[in-house]
């Protein structure tokens, strides 16, 4: 019993600290007033990018370990990371790094580590620049593509198997950590032109090719660790839009992908489907009205087919077998969906104000056609254009039915493909027509017996 406390206590421990520090965002956001234009003379620095990292990272680590040494490890680990967010000095911010992965050795893919390498090449080009072996300008311009390339690599966008890959618990847990780099860049200077678009290309591309490979197994846990890939693909994509809506989104979608984690035990087990096809459903929609207030509708378009796409990967390992027994899920399943629905529209707008809108202002990226968040309590979250017209982004009142249709539609697909999986020769002919029975299969609808 004593050893189940200390392993929830450590688990829960970083996250305790990371919402207790919350509280000081309105004093950071003052912090972040007085010191801009001017270099920082302490060695770590409480900013509102920094307090939403402290909750993100380890909400997503809230899950009890087998063991307390791997508890104490991984605990340590996820301070260290927020530490590595705070710290000023770029070498001090890659020796944190390092100190992340000795903490977890052992536990961590080749993602990880190919990563660290971007990273460490991003951070020794001022030393180049220092020694004369390369041209400042040069130096510059390298900068980015590197901290896109880790970001690419760290989030698990790149495209190889997990076999090669990995895709160990530890690795799972922290590969949000890898966008934080990537954002700080716009507090610096903005993105030269070329970049804005080519980021949420590669995130599309990224995002539509886990859910892809998500589709093809059937392994659970390997079409979650797809699944939550696919969903900071979708992040990468908001990131790349270059606007205050789109840093607000890749937020949202980050903390999606930190529940999603934390409620399927970073993959261990499949959890309720619902509740993962809930959470992916908000973070593509913050992807599509993202990608569609920089007016990248092509874009918008491929997130929300992934997003979908993404939606069936998680449902199929819930379905029945070929015998066509068993039920996909039941009635506590439907409520704790709706329970997490209706939190998310409560406090949606709050903690858009709180937190998000901060951090966008903190970033600065810049005013897309629609640049500036509004808020409506019943709604939502909603955005201003130019003409400070109201284009709602996450309509709560219109997404619920949505979320309802899209989600029966897939359901009543899934089961008409099973039933055909379950003929022996996997054919349906004219001669044998399948009769299937819509109030006896769909769920939802009751029906009076006798």
């Amino acid at each position: 019993m004593l050893a189940r406390f200390l392993r929830v206590l450590l688990a829960l421990l970083p996250l305790a600290v990371g919402l207790y520090l919350l509280r000081l965002m309105p004093l950071a956001v003052l912090g972040v007033r007085d010191v801009a234009g001017q270099t920082p003379a302490t060695t770590f620095r409480i900013d509102p990018l920094v307090l939403s990292g402290f909750v993100l990272l380890p909400l997503a680590a809230a899950l009890p370990q087998p063991s307390i040494a791997r508890a104490t490890r991984l605990a340590v680990g996820v301070a260290l990371a927020g530490l590595a967010l705070a710290a000023t000095d770029r070498a001090l911010q890659l020796l944190l790094f390092y100190a992340v992965t000795l903490a977890l050795a052992g536990g961590l893919g080749l993602r990880w580590f190919a990563a660290l390498g971007a990273l460490s090449a991003a951070d020794l080009l001022p030393r180049a620049v220092a020694l004369g072996w390369l041209d400042a300008q040069h130096s510059r311009s390298l900068v980015l593509p590197l901290l896109i390339l880790a970001a690419l690599a760290g989030l698990g966008c790149l495209p190889w198997s997990a076999s090669r890959g990995g895709a160990s618990e530890s690795e799972l847990l922290l590969r949000p950590l890898w966008l934080f780099p990537l954002l700080k860049t716009f507090s610096v200077a903005p993105w030269p032109p070329p970049w804005p678009l080519v980021v949420p290309l590669l995130g599309a591309a990224a995002t539509i090719w886990a859910t892809l490979e998500a589709l093809r197994t059937r392994d659970t846990p390997s079409v979650f660790e797809r699944v939550l890939a696919a969903m900071l693909g979708m992040a990468l994509i908001c990131a790349g839009m270059s606007s205050a809506v789109g840093i607000v989104a890749a937020l949202w979608v980050l903390l999606a992908h930190a529940l999603l984690v934390l409620w399927t035990g970073a993959g261990r087990r499949a959890g309720s489907s619902l509740a993962a096809f809930l959470l992916l459903f908000l973070a593509a929609w913050w992807t599509v009205a993202a990608a569609a207030g920089g007016a990248a509708f092509l874009i918008a378009a491929g997130a929300w087919l992934a997003g979908m796409a993404g939606g069936v990967a998680v449902l199929l390992p819930a379905q029945p077998s070929v015998a066509g027994k068993g039920r996909p899920s039941g009635l506590g399943a439907v409520l704790i969906g709706a329970a997490l629905a209706l939190l998310i529209a409560l406090f949606m707008p709050v903690t858009t104000r709180f937190v998000a809108v901060p951090v966008a202002d903190q970033l600065d990226p810049g005013l897309a056609p629609y640049g500036l968040l509004d808020y409506w309590p019943w709604i939502g979250v909603a955005a201003l254009d130019p003409g400070h017209r109201r284009a709602a982004l996450l309509p709560t009142a219109v997404l619920a039915p949505l979320f309802a249709v899209t989600l029966a539609i897939t359901w009543l697909v899934l089961r008409l493909v099973a039933h055909w999986m379950a003929r022996p020769d996997g054919q349906v002919t004219a001669a044998e027509p399948v009769e299937v029975s819509i109030l006896g299969r769909v769920w939802w609808v009751g029906r009076r017996r006798g």
